[in-house]
């Protein structure tokens, strides 16, 4: 499905295998990473994730969505561009669902968001105490209490599209290239069913996250596998990956830049840890 899929259980075995990736397509930059909190999610948008209703197809009620969005964004945010396709990419970046799929240039960005959004499952101990013959002497149990122990319930994976070979460069598109409509066929898209695009109005979370998008060929495309190397954190080293990663500075305040990071992180550091991951 995917090129390959490599496994890791540390940071150092993490940036191991981007290197050896990057090796590989000869090239020490032009690679793009996602992070996903869930190994089993394809690469699919939140668009096309998008559940059926009965209030229309899913074209009609994105076009829809994206019309009031773009008419009132205004007195919300005041945008440079005026391209539907930067507009576009700040509904994205806002949550409502769109055809464009998040990516950075950075591995650590992408490492650090596949992680930063799981949650640890505290169960009874005396009654799970079997699940602990899963972690090794270098594993971390995020949540240990007296009774209670805290799982992560799957693995996390962050994807890789590295160069063609021979450093062949995937197609990327300025913003005024693109279809006046944003919802219609993206020709550049065609050959690989994909294209990358950083928007024009760059806010600084982008900047700070290193971001850009790839767009399918069609609205409901997803991002062909076949394109992308797997990196997988298994579940049980998800809480050492994480403290190697904060450790060297990659939390909320790197990857947000703003107040709300900063705090995040010293709730994080400050006020319980993991145990303010819990699920239930």
């Amino acid at each position: 499905m995917y090129k390959t899929t490599i496994v890791v259980s540390s940071l150092t075995e993490y940036i191991d295998a981007v290197k050896k990736l990057n090796k590989e397509s000869s090239t020490v930059h032009g690679a793009v990473y996602r992070g996903q909190g869930n190994a089993s999610w394809g690469l699919t948008t939140s668009l096309a994730r998008s559940p059926k209703t009965r209030s229309g197809d899913l074209i009609s009620r994105a076009t829809k969505a994206f019309r009031k969005f773009n008419a009132e964004r205004h007195a919300y945010h005041q945008l440079s561009s005026h391209n539907d396709w930067d507009a576009l990419a700040l509904a994205q970046h806002y949550g409502m669902p769109t055809r464009l799929l998040d990516w950075s240039l950075s591995p650590l960005v992408a490492l650090f968001f596949a992680l930063d959004g799981l949650r640890y499952k505290r169960i009874p101990l005396i009654e799970n105490a079997s699940l602990i013959a899963g972690y090794n002497e270098n594993d971390t149990i995020p949540v240990d209490t007296d009774d209670r122990l805290g799982i992560v319930e799957n693995d996390a994976a962050v994807y890789v599209v590295t160069p063609r070979g021979q450093g062949g460069e995937h197609i990327w598109v300025e913003t005024k290239a693109l279809p006046e409509d944003v919802f219609s066929s993206v020709p550049e898209a065609r050959e690989d069913g994909f294209c990358f695009y950083t928007p024009n109005y760059m806010n600084e979370r982008l900047r700070s996250q290193s971001g850009l998008f790839s767009i399918g060929y069609e609205v409901e495309d997803s991002f062909p596998a076949s394109e992308a190397h797997q990196i997988i954190i298994r579940k049980q080293s998800v809480a050492t990956v994480f403290s190697e990663l904060l450790l060297m500075n990659v939390g909320s305040k790197l990857v947000y830049g703003d107040l709300e990071g900063l705090c995040k992180d010293l709730t994080f550091t400050n006020f319980g840890g993991f145990a303010t991951r819990n699920s239930n």
